[in-house]
């Protein structure tokens, strides 16, 4: 008898008496999968199970197993049963004794409460188990030993985040699945946004922190400042495209405020905004990023000595155009470093 889940990843639901491979550790055999309390069992779904192996295999209760149809994994299960005998399907009484079968192992009912409200923290699990909070981080501690629950960090206490392996093998696959999609869609970009990132995950924000810190401890991963990327991701470019941006850089290289504003596709620049090499002051215009901090500096100590200072005042601070003087205060409001009051900045 076995408590059974198939994957998310499935592309369609699991009949009763479906043919599958069974596989425990390094021993695996062919087997049919008889369900207990339903006809099938869609993506994402779990239920009670007999599998009928047509080979022996050296189980204990506890262990858990995963199932393939010809070269897919389509699930896995937990043993809690290796004495049964062929049990009625649908029949109430059945259900009824795997269940309490079931929360009678410790560590089964633990992995089996969390999966079913992962991520979750240890004091809400302690609630769920109805143990104390002492002996069921000692309970949690064993679980992490034997390979049944992954800690979303090192030391555990009851504010500790959790998943169960399972459920931190599929967060992972997806997050580098992601990842892979977006450098093909976008093999000019350095990486994703780490907003647009958490997105995509579709996890709860008290839990999207501890998540990608873990996922960015594998090395699988990486942060730099506002995105995320694959390891060892960089975009790829022509040496056309690389000569562009060498020409570009050059121009804005030589003056903070070049008369004529070279061109770069946008493209190539937010190649640039990526590596923190330039900022764009709106659409037409670019600077070099140690240019704008100089630049940001002289305006913001100013303003600490005058209160304020206007268009003409920074046109004529920075000996630039007004165009160009106009492009940094707007960016500079929109980094909520200065407010625009009538025809005056000030300092938030």
């Amino acid at each position: 008898d076995a408590k059974v889940k198939i994957l998310n990843s499935v592309a369609r639901p699991v009949r009763h008496n479906f043919p599958i491979t069974v596989h425990v550790y390094s021993a695996e055999t062919t087997a049919r999968l008889r369900l207990l309390n339903q006809d099938f069992l869609k993506p994402g779904q779990e239920g009670w199970a007999q599998l009928w192996l047509d080979e022996h295999l050296p189980l204990v209760r506890g262990d858990r197993f995963i199932f393939r149809s010809t070269d897919q994994t389509i699930g896995g299960g937990v043993i809690v049963d290796l004495d049964s005998k062929k049990h009625r399907r649908k029949d109430p009484a059945v259900i009824d004794y795997l269940d309490a079968l079931i929360q009678e192992d410790p560590l089964v009912k633990l992995e089996t409460t969390l999966e079913s409200v992962q991520p979750s923290d240890v004091k809400s699990i302690s609630r769920l188990i109805n143990l104390p909070l002492v002996e069921t981080i000692a309970l949690i501690e064993k679980a992490v030993s034997v390979g049944f629950i992954f800690p979303l960090g090192n030391a555990i206490d009851e504010s500790s985040d959790l998943l169960t392996v399972r459920g931190w093998r599929e967060i992972s696959n997806k997050a580098i699945s992601i990842l892979t999609d977006f450098h093909k869609e976008n093999p000019l970009k350095l990486g994703m946004s780490l907003e647009e990132f958490r997105k995509r995950l579709a996890l709860k924000e008290r839990f999207a922190q501890s998540v990608l810190n873990a996922l960015l401890k594998t090395g699988d991963i990486e942060e730099d400042g506002h995105i995320v990327r694959l390891e060892n991701h960089s975009p790829i470019l022509t040496v056309n495209q690389q000569s562009q941006i060498d020409d570009f850089l050059a121009i804005l290289s030589e003056t903070p405020f070049p008369t004529d504003q070279p061109s770069l596709p946008v493209d190539l620049q937010m190649i640039l905004v990526d590596r923190g090499e330039i900022i764009r002051l709106g659409s037409n215009m670019a600077i070099k990023t140690n240019y704008y901090k100089m630049i940001q500096s002289k305006i913001i100590n100013r303003v600490k000595s005058e209160g304020q200072i206007s268009l003409s005042d920074t046109r004529d601070l920075l000996g630039t155009s007004r165009k160009y003087a106009q492009s940094i205060l707007e960016h500079m409001d929109d980094e909520k470093i200065t407010r625009r009051v009538g025809d005056i900045r000030i300092l938030l």
